[in-house]
Formats: structure tokens, sequence, C-alpha cells
């Protein structure tokens, strides 16, 4: 009776630890997925020069504003190796890349895994 009983129990922990040991799900590869691990979102804050500015509550107006909208050169590689060297010096020529339109998301844009 105790080899039967015993016999059961791991039974079922195996049963239990096959259950377990499933991949997740690929969350990164969900692109309606904007958060994991994430803080809470909170306010933002911004410096304005004058109780007046900020009374006006519009950031456009501040000399401290300076929006990183726009069209950007763009180059995607598929990793971290492949990327380029050196490209933040002044000389250096990106006349190859592409013109990318921000605020974007990349994946979304056809650059790697949406």
């Amino acid at each position: 009776m105790k080899k039967l009983l015993f016999s059961a129990i791991l039974f079922l922990s195996l049963g239990n630890l096959m259950a377990q040991s499933e991949e997740p799900p690929a969350f990164w590869e969900n692109e309606l997925t904007n958060e994991y691990n994430r803080e809470p979102m909170h306010a933002t804050y911004f410096a304005f020069e004058t109780k007046q500015l900020a009374l006006k509550d519009d950031k456009e107006q501040s000399k401290n504003f300076q929006s990183l909208n726009g069209n950007w050169k763009f180059k995607w590689v598929d990793k971290p190796s492949d990327r380029p060297f050196e490209f933040w010096k002044i000389n250096y020529d990106d006349s190859h890349w592409p013109d990318f339109k921000v605020p974007a998301t990349w994946e979304v844009n056809g650059y790697g895994i949406p």
C-alpha cells in the first residue's frame, strides 16, 4: 500500500512539474504589449523659467523645451556586432541611411519583429 501511495504522489508531482515547464508566451513579439516589469506611470515634471509660463502650461513656449520629433537618420542591424562604429563623429557618412520619421516604432515600420 505504501508503494502505491508513493507512486501516486510521485506521478502527480511529475505531472505538475511537466505542466510548469512549458515556455511562457513570447510577450515581446506582441505589438499590443507596451509594458512588462515597468514602474507604475507617474506625473512628468517640467522646469519653466517663470511662474507665468508654468501657469500657461505650454512647454513649447519655454526655452527649456526641445522637440525631438522630425526626420532622423536610422540604421537597423540584426545584432549588436553589426552596428556601425563611430557614427557619432561629425564626419561620419550616414547619407545611405534611410530617413525615419519620429515619433515612431521601428518594429511597426518594417524593422525587426513587431
